[in-house]
This record gives C-alpha cells, structure tokens and sequence, in this order.
C-alpha cells in the first residue's frame, strides 16, 4: 500500500513539474478543470489548453438522451464516458435531461449547447458570466428555455454533488491535459490566424471534452467590453476503449485548432455581408444533400466553412508545406466544399497585397465579387444528376420520335408490323404485294418455319387478321377476316398467294 502511495504521489509530481515547465517555457497556459474561471478575470491566462466541468456536466446530461444514437462512441466509449454515464444513470429523469432532450429535438445541437455551456459561470450557482448571444438565443426558441436549463443544471449539479466526482478525476485531466499540450502548439495557431486576419481575439482557449465524440466545435463569446473570447470543444476519438485520445495523427490538434479557433475570425467578418452571401444560394444548392449530411443546412453555413477550409488550406501551406496544402484542397473537395481551391486562389491575392489591404475585412468584398463574377453568374461545369437525366431524356424522345417517323415512311406501323392495304379506304389502289411481303419477312420472321406470329399487345390497333387467297382470274389483293375467338390473342400472317 505503501509503495503504491509513493507511485501516486510521483506521478502527480511529475504532471505537476511537466505542467509547470509549459508554463515557465511560455508555450501556454494550462488550466485545471476545478480552477475554471470566467473569461476575462483579471490575471487569467490569454491563452489555455483545460477542461471545464460545465462542459462536462453538458456532456453528461446528453448521454442520457437520444444524441447517442448520433454522436455517442463507438462501443461503451473511454473509461472516462463509461464512469460520468454510471455516475449521471441514477438521474437520467432529472428536469435537466428531460430539457436537453426537447432542446435537441427542437434542433439545439452540435456547437449550440457547447456555447451555451461555456456561457456558465463557475458552480454551485452556473450564473452566466455575459449575455446569452442572439444565435443560441435563436437556436434554443428564447432566453427563457436557457435560462430554465441553466437553472435545471445547477440543481443537478449539486443533488448529485457533480464537482466531487470531477475532484475524483482532476489528476487524470492533468495528464490529459500535458498529453494534448505536448501536440498542440496553441499560441503558434494563434499567431498565424491573428497575422492573417489583422486582428487578435481577447483570448483562445482549447477545451478538451473527454465525455463528447465524433464532432469538435469553434463556438465564440464576447467579454462585456465587446473583445472576442475564442475557444474550441474538442470531442474524444469514439473508438478509444481505455484513456481519452483526441488526435489520432501526429500534429492533428494543432491543425484542428486552425480550423475551429478559426471560425472566431470569419465568422463574424462574413456576417457583416449577410445579405451578399444569401444571394449565393445557388451555389449551396448545388451540394445541398451533401452538407446537410454534415451539419451544415443553410448557405451562411456552408459560406462561412468553405471560406475557413480555404484559409486552413492556406495556413497548411505556411506551417507543415506544400504536400499538406494539397491535402487539405482535396480532403475538402471530397467532402462537397468544390470551391475550396478557387477561394484560396483568391485569397493568395489578398496575401501578396497586405499593403492595400492590412485586414481581411478589407479584402472581403473583393472576394465576394469575384465569387458573383467567376462561380455564380458563370455556367455551371458541375451539373446535377437531375440535369444529365433530362437531357438523356431529351435524346431517347428525339431517338423513338426519328423511329416511328421512319417506319411511317417505310408503311410501317409503330408496333413493327406491316400495314395491311386491305385497311385502306376503298378505292385507295393496288398495293405492291412484293413489297408488303418483303417487309414482312424482314420485320416478323421468327425461327420458326410455320406462320410467322406476333402478339396482339404489341398491335392493339389491328384485329386478328390472316391473309386470304384471291379469286381466280382477280388481280392480287389483301384482305382481312377475323379469326375464331380462341385465336384472337394472335394475328397470323401467310405470305403465299
């Protein structure tokens, strides 16, 4: 027992000292979950890779819902998500799940709840530290809803005494926390999306989720100053079966935070154009199916990824090299952002001109505007299965329309058989019986030595009909009787005089 006590404490001294040279090395900032604090308290880090117990507290609630059946994990999911689900079962008809429940099927999901969440301030009471903003406002239905989950979270919390069980593991999410730490170069992403945009966010953060999978989120805030607080939620692996694992490639949550701090910069520089890009929802028509897949249902969505997959393209480029760039271009392009290389094409115009244009707001309408000129008003190479169908439709019309045409020439009609003079009208003239019967026999011969036969179905215009011998010393006729109505299913033709 002795010895084991001795191992414990060595390895929270070790976290501690690992944790305590990121910080002395000016790296980043790394923040426990039970010392969370509402941004912008004074001396509270700039820049933090933590794990924050609402967050939690959210992703526990949810796992009681139906958003497993979506976004749970593969399996019974790391050792952490199996212990917070045993630890939240007993509550699973608290007020709080049945809430989440209606949020989500109302459609208050994905990055919704995660930015409501991070709106709470520190327990017991969970009072919001700023103002509800008007997109989760809008999500959610009205403030009141929020508020009524907000106050159905704290009594869940403190019933089921929450912050003990997150005391429990605060030494494991100090390791989890040094293992991410050790791939994310937080402050290097910062730095390059502040120097690409012209302008900084008040503060970035990395949130690691360990009870949330398959989804990451780039939610952002604002101080009652109006600065922007920038954060990312980043959800476990799903298949994970033992510790949480959050990137599965070397360098993979660095590039994730280009892409999810990211959306803190374009988003809110491509809402002040709201009105241009709605006009571009032709473009978003064309991988609709596709988006919505992925959670992206209207053209501001769509907008706001395929300009940000640009520019995490372009910072590949900058930071890993040229092979990564071209990797990003087509994991994207795959994925139905087809716009993805012409937008960074573009954009090069913006780098190589920082001059003229010092901030990316600066540049933007020279982007939409070639967007309007180059992709919306020029004709679509990219056509819809819908547009391919009809035009084959088109050409078989015009093939079966040349057809019958043809055969009318040739005294034929549209079911393949000849036409009988003897159903002309009287006085109509002599047929050239040579010529009728060679018709026929290029058209009805069967394999067959007997009569040659065809199914009525296929001549539902004529009776049943047979050839009949002329009178002697007559000139060759045609003429037509009826057969017995057993035989009418089939009209027969003799070719000999």
């Amino acid at each position: 027992m002795a010895s084991a006590s001795v191992r414990r404490k060595a390895s929270n001294l070790a976290v501690l000292l690992v944790a305590a040279a990121i910080i002395l090395g000016g790296v980043q900032w790394v923040a426990l979950a039970n010392s969370f604090e509402a941004p912008s308290t004074p001396g509270r880090p700039t820049h933090s890779v933590e794990i924050v117990p609402q967050i939690d507290l959210l992703a526990a609630v949810q796992s009681q819902t139906t958003w497993m059946k979506k976004m749970g994990p593969t399996g019974q999911g790391n050792e952490y998500f199996q212990a917070l689900r045993k630890f939240i079962e007993p509550y699973k008809d608290h007020k709080a799940v049945k809430i989440c429940q209606r949020l989500l099927d109302r459609g208050f999901s994905y990055d919704a709840p995660v930015n409501f969440a991070l709106h709470l301030g520190p327990f017991p009471d969970l009072l919001p530290w700023t103002e509800y903003h008007d997109y989760i406002v809008q999500r959610a239905g009205g403030r009141e809803i929020l508020e009524e989950f907000r106050v159905a979270l704290r009594d869940l919390a403190q019933e089921s005494k929450f912050m003990d069980f997150v005391a429990g593991w605060s030494d494991r999410y100090a390791q989890w926390i040094v293992a991410a730490s050790a791939d994310l170069d937080l402050k290097k992403v910062t730095d390059w999306l502040s120097g690409f945009f012209g302008w900084e966010c008040q503060e970035f953060h990395a949130v690691l989720s360990p009870g949330m999978f398959r989804g990451s989120y780039g939610p952002r805030l604002y101080a009652k100053d109006g600065s922007v607080i920038a954060y990312e939620v980043i959800g476990g692996m799903p298949d994970a079966t033992a510790s949480p694992v959050f990137s599965s490639t070397p360098k993979g949550l660095e590039r994730l935070s280009i892409h999810e701090i990211g959306h803190s910069f374009v988003n809110p520089t491509l809402e002040k154009h709201a009105e241009r890009v709605s006009a571009y929802e032709p473009l978003f028509r064309k991988v609709e199916s596709q988006m919505v897949k992925q959670a992206y249902s209207n053209v501001s969505t769509f907008f706001n990824e395929q300009v940000l997959r640009a520019v995490t393209a372009i910072a590949s480029r900058d930071l890993y090299g040229e092979a990564s760039y071209a990797s990003e271009i087509t994991y994207n392009e795959e994925r139905g952002f087809y716009l993805t290389r012409f937008v960074a094409e573009v954009l090069a115009g913006y780098t190589k001109q920082r001059d003229k244009y010092p901030k990316f707001t600066d540049f933007v309408p020279v982007l939409l505007d070639r967007i309007n000129s180059e992709q919306l008003q020029r004709p679509d190479k990219r056509q819809s299965p819908a547009v391919y169908i009809a035009a084959a439709a088109v050409v078989t019309i015009g093939a079966v329309l040349a057809l019958v045409s043809t055969k009318k020439k040739r005294g034929l009609r549209p079911g393949g058989a000849p036409e009988l003079p003897s159903q002309r009208p009287p006085g109509s003239g002599p047929v050239n019986e040579r010529r009728a019967s060679r018709d026929a026999r290029l058209h009805l011969r069967s394999k067959d030595t007997g009569p040659l036969r065809a199914r009525s179905s296929s001549l539902p215009h004529l009776p049943a009909i047979q050839r009949t011998r002329p009178l002697p010393g007559s000139r060759p006729a045609w003429s037509y009787r009826r057969l017995p109505s057993s035989r009418a299913r089939w009209a027969s033709w003799s070719l000999r005089p």
